[in-house]
């Protein structure tokens, strides 16, 4: 049976979150009541990235009602090392409120049988490596700005507070059982996993996760050319200078099970000849050269116009017949009034 929280509901959907993303967030949000993995082996930990006026701050401050107030840690920005470190002494819960990329975030943050909360608008630096770092992190982006940010939304989500916890933890029960004896990250919906490829250092992985860049298929091929073209043009708008060559691309196409070929490929308007990625194409132009296919639909008779240029050519031939008429006439006369 569906437990309604309409406040909380309201700013998933706010954020375009869909349903499976949501019930992961809950799921999450339900494994800060127990302590770290007492039920599983996990090792992640929540981490909702926004802009401000988000409702992310307002989530915060409702987790932080899980527990009794002396038995949470809010780890401030001014002293966010240290806090980490008191987490473990006798605390049931600790929430970074604010974290940005100056923050450090040490290794010992995931190590502990704490549960924790992270929330900010960039992810802070880690002795861990950022691979490490990205499989860690659950990330839910909060990029939607409310219009206008309701002021009591603090008050009613307190009052949805029990069956929140009810809520979550019977998501989180829910994810125990269809994860049983599997790593999380092959449980979750892809919002996550192409969330994790934004701290990917290899910017080639996280071009070809981008939405609606792509068309998988194993009879699709695409001109390497092209993918370069796209690819630096991603680079540029996301101001990211990163160096690559044939043989990074090579390795990375590979991991995501795609392979360099030398082909040649025919389209209606351009012939190419040259290395292809099979299994690939782009979104858009493929589905241009799709609604180009489609026959355009008949027009009635009465409705169908003869074009300017054909008109005109008519008036123009009329013109002439009678330039002819008129001097067969004259020439006529001419005759008949000879002796």
């Amino acid at each position: 049976m569906e437990i309604p929280t309409p406040s909380m509901t309201k700013i998933l959907n706010y954020q375009n979150l869909d349903t499976a993303t949501q019930e992961v967030f809950f799921a999450v949000l339900g494994r800060l009541l127990y302590r770290a993995n007492d039920l599983e082996n996990w090792g992640v930990s929540l981490f909702i990235k926004g802009v401000e006026e988000s409702g992310k701050s307002a989530v915060g401050k409702l987790v932080q009602h899980f527990f009794k107030q002396e038995n949470v840690a809010v780890i401030s920005e001014d002293r966010h090392r240290e806090g980490y470190e008191q987490v473990d002494l006798d605390k049931s819960l600790f929430v970074c409120m604010s974290m940005t990329k100056h923050w450090e975030i040490p290794a010992a943050a995931f190590k502990s049988a704490t549960p924790g909360l992270f929330i900010g608008s960039q992810v802070g630096h880690s002795e861990l490596p950022a691979a490490t770092l990205s499989k860690r992190l659950l990330v839910c982006e909060f990029s939607e700005r409310f219009a206008s940010l309701d002021p009591d939304l603090d008050d009613k989500l307190e009052a949805e507070l029990p069956a929140l916890i009810v809520k979550c933890q019977q998501a989180y029960m829910s994810m125990i059982n269809k994860c049983a004896g599997r790593c999380i990250w092959t449980c979750v919906p892809h919002y996550f996993k192409r969330m994790q490829l934004k701290f990917e250092t290899n910017q080639i992985k996280r071009f070809l996760a981008e939405p609606q860049q792509f068309t998988v298929g194993e009879a699709l091929k695409m001109p390497l050319i092209k993918f370069g073209t796209m690819f630096r043009a991603f680079l540029q708008t996301n101001s990211i200078c990163y160096k690559w060559n044939r043989d990074l691309l090579e390795r990375t196409l590979k991991q995501a099970n795609f392979k360099l070929v030398q082909d040649y490929h025919s389209t209606p308007t351009k012939s190419t000849n040259g290395p292809f990625i099979a299994g690939l194409a782009e979104e858009w132009p493929q589905l241009q050269q799709q609604l180009k296919l489609q026959p355009p639909e008949p027009q009635a008779e009465q409705d169908q116009q003869p074009p300017q240029h054909t008109a005109a050519k008519k008036r123009k031939r009329g013109r002439c017949m009678m330039q002819e008429e008129k001097k067969s006439s004259t020439k006529t006369r001419k005759t008949n009034n000879e002796p």
